[in-house]
């Protein structure tokens, strides 16, 4: 899979002339060009300019959301799976420490969001920046 980046007021004649867009973006990253037109394409190019950074409240009275019900971010960190992850695993940590101890099942989920936002926050921050797609967040094929 190769994704490709760019800013919002270049996609109207990005996506309008993606056939030929597409591999020209990909020619500025070393022989990525030439190996994507040799090889044989799976699905159609996919494009969206729809792409959320949000944070959701995660609990309340009895349920939690976690991965992209929680919060979304744009793919350009890859890092929504990996959150995903780590708040199901906390997510669980705490529905199992409320349920030992005893502890009001609302207030375990209450310390959930708090470490969930607590964690999630610089990612959600950095990828918002990366998205943003400023010369400061790196280079063309990094």
């Amino acid at each position: 899979m190769v994704y490709v980046a760019k800013p919002v007021q270049d996609f109207g004649s990005y996506r309008r002339y993606i056939e030929d867009s597409f591999p020209r973006v990909l020619d500025d990253c070393g022989d990525l060009g030439a190996r994507a037109r040799s090889a044989r394409r799976a699905e159609r190019i996919r494009t969206t300019i729809d792409l959320p950074h949000r944070m959701l409240r995660s609990s309340g009275g009895g349920w939690a959301l976690v991965g992209d019900a929680g919060f979304v971010m744009d793919p350009i960190s890859a890092q929504g799976i990996s959150q995903a992850f780590l708040g199901a695993e906390y997510l669980t940590e705490t529905i199992g420490s409320a349920w030992k101890s005893q502890e009001s099942l609302d207030a375990g989920l209450a310390a959930y969001e708090r470490v969930r936002n607590a964690r999630a926050e610089p990612i959600f921050d950095f990828t918002t920046g990366l998205a943003a797609l400023t010369r400061a967040a790196g280079g063309a094929c990094g």
